[in-house]
Parts: C-alpha cells; sequence; structure tokens
C-alpha cells in the first residue's frame, strides 16, 4: 500500500511493509516538466504501454517529465465518430472538436499526478479558431 504526504514542496511517497512506512521517493515539484513531445517519443509508449496497443489520430501530444525523465504521455487528436459530432454540434464548430483519446503513465506516481498533468496539457493546447 502506498500513501502519499505532501511536505513544503514535496510528495512524499511511502510504502506500507508489515505496518511500518518506508521511504520509497521523493519530489519536489519544481522536478516535473509539461511538453510538448514528437510522434517518435509517444509512439513506444502507446503500441507497448496503453491496454489498446494502437495508435489514434494524434493533433497534439504531451509528455510529463519527473528529473528530466519521461513518465507520463497525453494525446490529443480529432475524434473518430465525426457523424456525431456534426450531429450535435450542426457541423459549424466540427473542425475545432478534439478529444483527449490516450493518457498513459508509469506506475507509482504519486496521487493527483495525472490530474495537474492533463490540466497542464489542457492549458497548452492552442485556442480554437
Amino acid at each position: 500500500m502506498a500513501v502519499v504526504r505532501r511536505q513544503g514542496p514535496f510528495n512524499v511517497i511511502l510504502v506500507c511493509l508489515a505496518d511500518r512506512y518506508i521511504f520509497a521517493r521523493m519530489i519536489n515539484t519544481k522536478d516535473i516538466r509539461v511538453s510538448h513531445i514528437s510522434f517518435k517519443d509517444i509512439k513506444p509508449w502507446l503500441l507497448y504501454k496503453h491496454y489498446a496497443h494502437r495508435i489514434p489520430s494524434i493533433s497534439y501530444s504531451f509528455g510529463l517529465f519527473i528529473d528530466n525523465e519521461l513518465q507520463a504521455v497525453c494525446s490529443f487528436g480529432h475524434p473518430v465518430a465525426h457523424t456525431l459530432v456534426k450531429n450535435v454540434l450542426g457541423g459549424e464548430y466540427q473542425e475545432n472538436v478534439m478529444e483527449l483519446n490516450r493518457l498513459c503513465a508509469n506506475e507509482g506516481l504519486p496521487r493527483n499526478t495525472l490530474s495537474y498533468f492533463v490540466s497542464r496539457c489542457l492549458k497548452q493546447l492552442p485556442p480554437p479558431c
């Protein structure tokens, strides 16, 4: 069982073994970086780590780096169900619709790390035309 406790600017992950907490990992929030990544960087994650093992339509892809090591990926693209989007929005805004189509991360990240990651990705998406 893992427990995450906040101590100042650090997230501390504690692992419970035999009713004792043992220090496992400490992450300084200043060491977390979210940035655009290329298709060649996201492709292995989607093919080998994501449960679908296939690559969707990707327009924008982002990576979560902790201590300059890629820990999670998130991709956005146009939805497959074009007719659904057209029926809901009337076709006027169909080109502006994006969906989060993949989110994949290493195990053992602190709680709420992926929520933080997705919020930073959404802020980096360009505004619709």
